[in-house]
């Protein structure tokens, strides 16, 4: 693991607890990219949970809800147990903020799978 990368990981965090929101976009696409060619995925997660949480200090909701559902399973494989525990409260509190409670997205994924299996079923009768 390069030590810039840790550092660079570092420096994401400490924008993103100051709120410099400027500096933390400037760096954050090269850490990205720098990580994903290095296959450096838990720290991969944990700018990813970076990232939920600036848009979240921004208020940015539409945009945060979409970086979660893009990026939840990729998380929850590769994430630290701290930083997955930390990735879903910031989720749980834009659920709870957008007037969902948890376990919504979910629900709603059962509820196509099945109706997709009614469908089917129907099909066959």
């Amino acid at each position: 693991m390069s030590i810039n990368n840790e550092e660079h990981v570092k420096q994401l965090e400490s924008f993103v607890q100051n709120r410099n929101h400027e500096s933390f976009d400037s760096l954050y696409s090269f850490v990205q990219k720098q990580l994903q060619q290095e296959k450096q995925f838990a720290l991969l997660a944990k700018i990813y949970l970076y990232r939920a949480q600036a848009y979240f200090y921004r208020s940015d909701m539409e945009a945060l809800v979409k970086f979660i559902s893009e990026n939840l399973a990729f998380v929850m494989k590769h994430a630290e147990q701290e930083d997955l525990l930390r990735f879903k409260d910031v989720r749980a509190l834009v659920l709870d903020s957008l007037g969902f409670r948890e376990g919504f997205y979910e629900q709603m994924i059962e509820i196509k799978e099945y109706s997709g299996h009614i469908r089917n079923w129907k099909a066959l009768c």
